[in-house]
This record gives structure tokens, C-alpha cells and sequence, in this order.
């Protein structure tokens, strides 16, 4: 049973494995409105990103806390 097991951690991690992904950047402006279009601007030059990625955006509260981050 120990080989088995052994085995089946062996070969999971045989598959390459990438995590997501944090960028933090600054928005102008200070408060806006629900429905507001917001423009977030970026660049990551050493990833290659494929079709179908989706991109999220975060917004904080008014104290800076993402307990219940609005996306």
C-alpha cells in the first residue's frame, strides 16, 4: 500500500504546476460609482497569456480591507 501511494504522489508531481498570479496597481481616482466603467491599465512582459484568459479586478473598501472585495 505504501508503494502504491508513493507511487501516485510520484507521478502527480511529474505535472508542471503554475500559480496564479498578483499585480498590484494604483486606479486614478478615488470613488466611483456602481456600474462606472473603470480603466486598469498593465503590462507583464515575461508572461505569455493565452485566449480565454479571464482577468479579475478587485476593489477594496473604503479602509483598504479585500475581506469582501466588489469584482
Amino acid at each position: 500500500m505504501k508503494k502504491l501511494l508513493l507511487s501516485f504522489f510520484l507521478l502527480l508531481s511529474a505535472f508542471a504546476v503554475q500559480a496564479q498570479s498578483t499585480l498590484n496597481t494604483s486606479v486614478a481616482g478615488t470613488s466611483f460609482c456602481p456600474g462606472a466603467t473603470i480603466s486598469v491599465s498593465y503590462s507583464d512582459a515575461s508572461t505569455t497569456y493565452q485566449l480565454g484568459n479571464v482577468f479579475t479586478v478587485q476593489l477594496s473598501n473604503a479602509s483598504g480591507s479585500f475581506a469582501n472585495p466588489t469584482t
